[in-house]
């Protein structure tokens, strides 16, 4: 008895898939505005256990969202090129900076964030949260060929 439910099941699934695989119109509907969007440069990443510096949490239900936006906006101007992530765990809104791989990097950046906003030193620390890392490749370059035969300086 189960073969059959299991048979029905597979054959079901099988004329579906074949039905969606071929279906124009679905495809039309996926990929309509495809062409219609400026082409994005996409620079692929990787996701992987690492380390940022908090600086901010609060769950004072007046304050809180608006003071994480605010020194977001803030760290933005000092360190632009530094990634910064407003989260919101209830009840806590949390600002964290950066992608770092080892502690010791955070624990270094984390001390100069205190020089940064010494107001703020005693709220900063360095937590081990997921990280997102970039993947960079290396285009070959066009390198001339080079002679096959070795030269000496044989005189």
């Amino acid at each position: 008895m189960k073969c059959k439910y299991i048979f029905l099941l597979c054959a079901f699934a099988t004329i579906s898939v074949g039905s969606f695989a071929d279906n124009a119109k679905l495809d039309s509907l996926l990929y309509k505005n495809l062409s219609a969007t400026p082409e994005r440069t996409v620079n692929p990443a990787v996701v992987s256990s690492g380390y940022r510096v908090q600086i901010y949490s609060n769950n004072a239900p007046q304050v809180a969202k608006q003071g994480a936006f605010d020194l977001e906006k803030e760290i933005k101007e000092i360190y632009p090129d530094l990634h910064t992530y407003v989260t919101y765990n209830s009840p806590f809104w949390k600002v964290r900076l950066g992608d770092f791989s080892s502690y010791y990097e955070a624990l270094n950046f984390s001390n100069t964030v205190k020089e940064t906003f010494p107001d703020r030193a005693t709220e900063v620390f360095v937590v081990k949260e997921d990280v997102i890392k970039p993947i960079y490749f290396n285009k070959p370059e066009d390198k001339p060929e080079e002679e096959s035969t070795i030269k000496t300086n044989v005189e």
